[in-house]
């Protein structure tokens, strides 16, 4: 039996063409890392933002729909009451507030529990908007006195994030900060 040197010659590929290719490879993985970690920081921070609208998005209706009453969003450690402190990454909750003094009292109802936010991000309130949103049957932001409520909640991460700023009127608008 006689090899045939051409054939096993062509057969695979020299040590040199693999080294080549696994550098050529490491390059493009070092060039696509950064841009693949930064797109999902932003994805992230984009689905909280959302999350957070939707939270109050969610009051504002459900304020709304009732037709009496108020509907508040707060911030919560433990998704069954309001939270005294902190800010609102530590979670927070969508309920009923039949008395209208911003925090779950006995027979008021829990609507909807949003977890902390994950990813080391933070959200934080100013203005009227630290502790709770409050809505009232016509849709409007209120503070538990009756006076009108806006403020900002900035949300961020590694220095970029979103500016989530609530009007008089109950709407809220989101700004993509640097």
């Amino acid at each position: 039996m006689r090899r045939n040197f051409q054939q096993d010659h062509l057969a695979g590929f020299t040590l040199i063409e693999l080294l080549i290719t696994i550098a050529v490879a490491s390059i493009i993985i070092t060039i696509a890392v950064p841009g693949f970690k930064a797109m999902l920081r932003s994805n992230l921070l984009t689905t909280q933002a959302n999350d957070f609208i939707s939270a109050a998005g969610l009051a504002r209706t459900e304020a709304i729909r009732r037709g009496s009453g108020r509907v508040t969003l707060c911030r919560s450690a433990n998704g069954t009451s309001c939270a005294a402190s902190g800010n609102w990454d530590q979670g927070y909750i969508v309920f009923v507030d039949t008395d209208g003094d911003a925090t779950v009292d006995g027979g008021e109802t829990v609507l909807r529990i949003w977890p902390a936010l994950k990813g080391s991000s933070t959200l934080i309130g100013s203005g009227n908007v630290v502790a709770y949103i409050s809505f009232a049957s016509d849709g409007r932001s209120k503070l538990t006195g009756g006076s009108s409520q806006s403020g900002t909640v900035e949300l961020r991460k590694d220095g970029t994030g979103y500016d989530l700023v609530l009007s008089s009127v109950g709407r809220i608008r989101s700004t993509r900060t640097p």
